[in-house]
């Protein structure tokens, strides 16, 4: 019965993080604000920054505001539940906090209400940084609007930053490093913490990869572009 206990509470969380991550804000706001559906204008993608494309600055910053939060509310609610009531008792923990966040980042990427079209998780990999590690929200920052400033380009910044990912977050298995740098009333579990989020930055760069096309002819979108 504790085994059964464990799967229904780890599926309940990811169904929680999946339906969270379904709640498009670039369509929510889009369509019942400007009458525009973002996925048809500019690059078609459902995230933040066609939407600031596409609805202007305002609606594009609500809009990667409440994509941010999706996961913030995700890892924090479930970490909470689990970890100061008696329902932790009966689960995985540290596997359901960090799935949720994986079916979060599905349901952004694949939105059930929206026609399984959705952002490129971004807003998501930057939501689980805030919500967890002080260390990569500041290193993400760096390079992401260094990047930004210099490049102009947010699919650039975007996947460099989930590359740099990539190659430092072995520091993460240093006991000091990891307990320095994670908030510790979290769900701290560097080998799932560190494995999501290699997860999310696999995820990013694949949902960039026209982006990566354009990038390397020469004709990927700057800021300050013309509308399309």
């Amino acid at each position: 019965m504790d085994l059964l206990y464990k799967i229904l509470i780890l599926v309940g969380g990811m169904i929680l993080g999946y339906l969270i991550g379904s709640l498009s804000f670039s369509l929510i706001i889009g369509l019942n604000f400007y009458k525009k559906d973002v996925r048809q204008y500019g690059s078609k993608n459902a995230g933040g920054t066609n939407a600031t494309r596409v609805l202007g600055k305002k609606a594009g910053f609500t809009v990667m505001f409440f994509d941010v939060l999706k996961s913030i509310v995700v890892y924090w609610t479930i970490t909470m539940v689990l970890r100061y009531t008696a329902l932790g008792a009966y689960a995985w923990v540290a596997p359901t906090v960090y799935l949720s966040i994986f079916a979060t980042a599905l349901g952004h990427a694949y939105p059930i209400f929206y026609g399984f079209k959705g952002g490129k998780v971004v807003s998501i990999f930057a939501g689980f940084a805030l919500a967890t590690n002080w260390v990569v929200t500041l290193i993400s920052m760096v390079i992401f609007f260094g990047l930004l400033g210099w490049k102009k380009m947010v699919s650039l910044a975007s996947v460099s930053t989930a590359l740099a990912l990539i190659l430092y977050s072995w520091i993460f298995f240093i006991p000091e490093v990891f307990a320095f740098s994670m908030y510790p009333a979290g769900t701290n579990d560097p080998i799932w913490f560190v494995s999501i989020f290699l997860v999310l930055s696999l995820i990013l760069i694949v949902r960039h990869r026209a982006n990566i096309k354009r990038i390397l002819s020469g004709t990927e979108r700057k800021i300050g572009d013309p509308k399309i």
